[in-house]
Order: structure tokens, then C-alpha cells, then sequence
């Protein structure tokens, strides 16, 4: 029997469906030949200075540095049942040794190490070390499990940052209060990411426009640009060494770059197409009443004078903008389903519309 210990609920309940552990105990799960459970992340951490001693309960710059002998660490109260559940866990008589599932980093050794030797466990210690959940790369894991030892350098540099978190935010937290009345706190990572941020908002209201300097060169037609030189010497140097000169093309790269007026020209034929569609989908095989079937050779015709129509009637017509284009192919749509139901039917066309009138126009 085997146990395996996770950072997360979500990632316990992954390994345990590929090595079989299904049945749900209280704060685990149970296989024939193994137990998965987790840590809620960090159950332990690095107690306060008044832990320590009690003269720190008051916050003095007298006392300052404060700086632990022997590190003391302490299980989070709102942690504390699952922490009892893997100290049993790992001092079971059935746990032959136990797998770090943890997180494949630093953090990951960090929360494993400070659970096991709080725990008391003795219990040999194998390490999963994987950066995917599939299942495939869950079983090889567990199927080349390393040693421990191979990451304990690893698990004593976590320590290392960690004890010194704890030196930089105790101490100079206490320090700036005490020393401005006023609890300003300060951490090895938010002091320096605050600093950034106040040195960027700093840069950027206090933007003052800079001169700067563009060589252009016109070789027969292909510019060629240097651009946002701020001293001018260094500009007046480029602009010297290349009049006068051959300037030799050593690449050519070509892109196609679609402008406004080609974007809306393929919407608006795009909506006739799909417009078209729409209307052929529903259009009967009647003709003119006589109930005869249209040939496909007719079909064709039709759509070919029809697209014709259209390309005579765009030519002809004025530049328009997307709204007024898509308005009269809605409003011609509309007129060519008119009047097929007037040839079917025998009516005669209703009165154009002043609006259809203008549209045409």
C-alpha cells in the first residue's frame, strides 16, 4: 500500500482515476492497493514574531531585526482537519512509502516538505514529477517514479525564499509603521511590482514630446525610411552617407492588404450570394403558370443574366457607402420576389413606392 499526496482536490481526483483509487473516504480516496489525498495547497506556514516571543505582540523599531533561531512552522486553522487526516495517513502501518504529487516546482516541494515533517513521518518519499494531467502522461509518472533525493536542493531553496519573505515583510513592515505611524506594509515581490507601477504612472504624466528626426529616400519610387532618429547629427550622417548612392534591394517581401472600399465590396456581394440563395431555395418550378419545369439550361441563363444585370447596374451606378448599398440590394431583392409572385399568380405589379423609386435612382 501506497499513499499520494496532491496540491490540489482536482488534481488528487485525476491520479486516483487512472491508479484506481475510487472509493471516497474523509479527506482521501481509497484503491486495493493505494490512498490519494491533498493539501488544500499551503497547509503550513511560518509562524508570527509573537510566536516567538511576546514582546513582539508590540510593534517597536527598538526590537528590530527580528530574526528566528529555530523556524517554527504552524498548520492554518482553517486547515487544520485536513492536516490531521495526513499525519494519520502518513504514519499508517499500512503506508509502505509515500508519493509527492505535488506541484513539478518549487512551491510544489515547499507545501509537501513542510507537511511531512510536521507529520513525523519516516516513511520513504518517491516523487511524481509531471506537467500534464492526460492520463497517458498521469501513468508513465507513476510508472518512472524518481527519487526524492533528486529534488532536495530544489526543496531547500523553497525554503530558502520562503524564510526570507517572511524577514523582508516582518521586519520592514514593522519598521515603515513604526517609523511613519501609519501601517504601510512591504513584501519582496508587491514592493517592487508597487514600485514599477508608480515609476510607469510617473513616466507617463510626466510625457513631454521629444523632437525626432525621419531620412527618406526616394529610390525611384520605393521609399525607404528611417524613422524617429532624435539626435539630429546622427540623422544629418545617414542622410550625408546616402546621397548621392546606389541603394541596392537585398529582399522583397509582398503582402496583400485588403482596403475599406475591397472589404465592403466582398460583404455586399457576399449578402447578394446568400440573398440569391434565399430566393432560388424558394422559388417553384412553375413557369410563368404554365406548370412546365424550368431545364437546368434555363436556370443557368436566368442566373447568368441576372449577375450580368447586376454588373451593368454597378458600373453604371455612383459610388455608394456599405449602408446604402446593402439598402438597395435588400429593396431589389424584395422587388425580384414581387414580381415572381406576379407572374405566377397573373397579377398585375403593384405601384412602385416613392422610397423604391428614389433607391433606384
Amino acid at each position: 500500500m501506497y499513499l499520494v499526496i496532491a496540491e490540489k482536490p482536482s488534481v488528487s481526483r485525476a491520479i486516483a482515476e487512472v491508479i484506481g483509487a475510487q472509493e471516497r473516504e474523509d479527506g482521501y480516496l481509497q484503491g486495493t492497493d493505494c490512498m490519494v489525498s491533498w493539501c488544500f495547497g499551503h497547509l503550513a506556514e511560518y509562524v508570527s514574531p509573537d510566536a516567538y516571543d511576546e514582546k513582539f505582540n508590540q510593534w517597536r523599531y527598538e526590537d528590530l531585526p527580528i530574526i528566528p533561531k529555530d523556524w517554527k512552522v504552524t498548520v492554518s486553522e482553517d486547515k487544520k482537519d485536513q492536516f490531521y487526516i495526513l499525519k494519520r495517513l502518513l504514519n499508517s502501518p499500512e503506508i509502505e512509502y509515500v508519493v509527492n504529487a505535488c506541484d513539478a516546482g518549487r512551491e510544489g516541494e515547499l507545501i509537501f516538505k513542510h507537511v511531512y515533517d510536521l507529520s513525523g513521518s519516516k516513511k520513504p518519499v518517491k516523487r511524481l514529477w509531471i506537467s500534464s494531467l492526460e492520463d497517458s502522461a498521469i501513468l508513465d509518472g507513476m510508472q518512472h517514479l524518481r527519487s526524492a533525493e533528486e529534488y532536495r536542493h530544489l526543496a531547500e531553496a523553497a525554503v530558502c525564499r520562503s524564510q526570507a519573505d517572511w524577514l523582508v515583510g516582518m521586519n520592514a513592515t514593522r519598521a515603515y509603521t513604526t517609523k511613519y505611524f501609519k501601517k504601510l506594509t512591504v513584501g519582496r515581490v508587491q514592493t517592487p511590482t508597487l514600485a514599477m507601477l508608480v515609476e510607469r504612472a510617473g513616466q507617463i504624466s510626466n510625457f513631454q514630446k521629444e523632437k525626432y528626426f525621419n531620412v527618406e529616400l526616394d529610390c525611384d519610387g520605393i521609399p525607404a525610411v528611417k524613422p524617429k532618429i532624435f539626435d539630429p547629427d546622427e540623422a544629418e550622417q545617414l542622410r550625408s552617407r546616402c546621397h548621392g548612392n546606389e541603394a541596392i534591394v537585398t529582399a522583397v517581401k509582398e503582402t496583400e492588404k485588403k482596403t475599406a472600399e475591397k472589404k465592403s465590396s466582398e460583404k455586399v456581394t457576399s449578402i447578394k450570394a446568400a440573398s440569391e440563395k434565399k430566393a432560388a431555395a424558394k422559388k417553384t418550378t412553375a413557369k410563368q403558370g404554365t406548370g412546365k419545369q424550368a431545364t437546368p439550361k434555363a436556370e443557368l441563363e436566368m442566373a447568368a443574366a441576372s449577375e450580368e444585370k447586376v454588373t451593368k447596374t454597378a458600373e453604371k451606378a455612383p459610388k455608394k457607402s456599405l449602408k446604402e448599398e446593402l439598402e438597395a440590394k435588400i429593396a431589389e431583392s424584395a422587388k425580384a420576389e414581387e414580381e415572381r409572385k406576379n407572374k405566377t399568380t397573373g397579377r398585375k405589379p403593384a405601384a412602385k413606392s416613392r422610397r423604391n423609386k428614389q433607391q433606384e435612382k
